[in-house]
């Protein structure tokens, strides 16, 4: 019995942790967005960041930050840490198994 599986024409949802995702200046990812909000939690410091299109998007830096809102920043998102889910939420690959379909 086979699991979900990817077929053309029908929508896929990226799924990545916030931890996963890098911060730097516009450009330098495969993602730029604007921060919204910055949570200081102690240890970690969630930015919440604007993407436009692409919805927001939480990112989680060690530490205080620098970044205020309003401040453009690019994101990367490492491929092996890339998780893609069908419409229904069920993973579909994880990383670069997805460039293999």
């Amino acid at each position: 019995m086979g699991g979900p599986t990817l077929t053309e024409g029908k929508a896929v949802n990226l799924g990545v942790r916030p931890e996963h995702i890098s911060l730097g200046e516009t450009g330098t990812g495969q993602l730029d967005g604007v921060v919204d909000v910055c949570e200081y939690l102690g240890a970690d410091t969630n930015i919440f960041v604007d993407a436009g299109t692409q919805g927001q998007i939480t990112v989680r830096s060690g530490g205080e930050t620098d970044l205020r809102p309003g401040d453009q920043v690019g994101m990367a998102l490492p491929e092996e840490d890339i998780h893609f889910f069908d419409s229904e939420g069920w993973a579909i690959c994880h990383g670069t198994a997805f460039q293999s379909l």
